[in-house]
């Protein structure tokens, strides 16, 4: 165990409340054609309803206050549009103020304790998440967004099984580079997660170029935005798709616009963040590499179970399993030193039985020794290492160690190093072998999802995508369709 260089500052608590539905209220402004109605959307209720679970689980990082606030149901309109302009200038999201807004806003605002709770929780999420989309090159206001998803809870869990601060789905989860297992699952891991929703919302992105359109698939799926797109006469303008989307995804991206209006200007409203026991600079992280259990710690230490649990929501089963690379644990500061003076006692107490899995042999990284090739894949634009690794026949977590990544951003032209068996470069032996065409006398190969010429010339000695250019003549190499059945060489 070594400390962390780096300052993890992630602090989890549960938000108190749901965001419950909006009445038929008069409002101000028109009012929108869609209700505001959340019983009737399921996966924002069941959310919603998670929230409500956890109010007897947040007070050791919340200290608890009474909302004595008087609820304001018609604010006024000049005031949102004020702060929307003044948004707009700063950011490429088009925040542009409309009467669909004013209604959400004054909706949140009727519940101005509950914001209270998450503008005291952004304190602690946004400067991580914000350094985050900043590398990406994501507009910052995109943090609102996990607000909407999670209400700021790693733990939130919806009845679909979609899992942490930005709610990922497992499949997703693991293309994004997301680690899932029966210790660990990086979905509730804030620092990984965000940057996974950030490599999946880049990659929406790069299929719109339009920021409301890629918030709008995170939500609903490109297949349902691709739809309404069509039906709006080819308009990539949210307002006018918006009666085509599922109506969950009609109320989502004007939840998050709203969003990002309250947790700048929160305070023109008598919101303010609740004070947090935890602050930004009361947590640290240190690196364990052999299996500990959460137990160990707090039976030798002043740190509680609450506290070890609470500030490391990715550990399932409250145990950090070994790890040649270290798994990260975050402790309150005040106890670092604690931890690393009594480490070896704590280790010794009840110390748990040798798991195959747990406790790992020492792993011997010669790979040429084992029979394995040295290769390079040099990374294309859209990757992700979930993709890479499923097309080269190995795992994430070999990637990742084999190019000393703690991460999973990756950038075009960057070159991956690849460890495989000798025989698989030299011929093709698994589902992906060629064939041999008798009438023509070539070696042929059948293309699968996600190929490309690229990758298929490298299973071949010799060849090059030249070479399989010029005998399949007419073929384009940017759109190989799967299915479609290429001649490779002659026999």
């Amino acid at each position: 165990m070594k400390l962390h260089s780096l300052k993890f500052f992630w602090v989890w608590a549960a938000v108190l409340a749901s965001m419950p539905s909006i009445g038929q209220d008069s409002l101000a402004t028109p009012v929108d054609t869609i209700p505001l109605t959340v019983t009737e959307d399921h996966y924002l209720y069941a959310v919603d309803s998670l929230w409500l679970s956890h109010l007897d689980s947040v007070s050791g990082l919340i200290a608890l206050q009474t909302d004595s606030t008087l609820l304001v149901l018609n604010e006024s309109s000049l005031i949102f549009k004020q702060g929307l302009d003044s948004l707009n200038e700063l950011t490429p999201l088009d925040l542009s103020h409309n009467s669909h807004l004013d209604q959400y806003i004054n909706e949140y605002l009727r519940y101005k304790h509950q914001l209270s709770k998450l503008l005291g929780l952004s304190t602690l999420y946004f400067p991580q998440m914000e350094t985050i989309l900043d590398s990406y090159d994501i507009p910052l206001e995109i943090k609102s967004l996990s607000v909407i998803e999670s209400a700021l809870n790693p733990n939130a869990k919806s009845h679909r099984g979609a899992t942490g601060l930005w709610q990922f789905m497992l499949p997703t989860a693991r293309e994004c580079g997301l680690t899932i297992n029966s210790y660990i699952d990086e979905r509730k891991d804030p620092l990984k997660s965000t940057e996974a929703a950030c490599l999946y919302l880049k990659k929406l992105y790069g299929i719109y170029g339009v920021w409301e359109l890629s918030i709008a698939a995170y939500n609903c799926g490109p297949g349902n935005v691709n739809k309404a797109i069509r039906k709006a006469g080819g308009s990539k303008n949210f307002w006018e798709i918006r009666p085509f989307l599922p109506r969950e995804t009609q109320k989502y991206v004007p939840r998050f616009m709203a969003m990002c209006y309250l947790m700048e200007f929160g305070d023109d409203h008598g919101v303010y963040p609740t004070e947090l026991d935890l602050t930004f600079w009361q947590v640290d992280t240190v690196l364990v590499n052999k299996e500990l259990r959460f137990d160990q710690i707090t039976e030798k230490t002043s740190i509680s179970t609450k506290t070890l649990t609470t500030l490391n929501p990715q550990y399932k089963l409250k145990l950090i399993p070994a790890s040649g690379e270290g798994n990260v644990l975050v402790l309150p500061a005040k106890n670092i030193l604690e931890f690393t003076e009594r480490e070896k006692e704590f280790r010794n107490h009840k110390p748990a039985q040798k798991h195959p899995y747990i406790n790992p042999p020492a792993r011997n990284t010669n790979y040429a020794e084992k029979g394995k090739t040295k290769t390079y894949y040099t990374v294309r634009s859209g990757d992700v290492l979930g993709t890479i690794a499923e097309r080269n026949g190995v795992t994430v977590s070999q990637l990742k160690r084999w190019n000393n990544m703690s991460g999973t951003r990756i950038k075009a032209g960057q070159k991956l190093a690849l460890y495989t068996s000798s025989h698989q470069l030299e011929k093709p032996v698994d589902s992906r072998t060629s064939t041999t065409n008798n009438t023509g006398g070539y070696t042929l190969y059948t293309v699968r999802k996600g190929d490309t010429l690229w990758d298929i010339a490298k299973l071949y000695s010799g060849i090059s995508t030249e070479d399989i250019k010029r005998l399949n003549q007419g073929i384009n190499p940017k759109n190989l369709k799967m299915g479609f059945t290429l001649r490779i060489k002659k026999i």
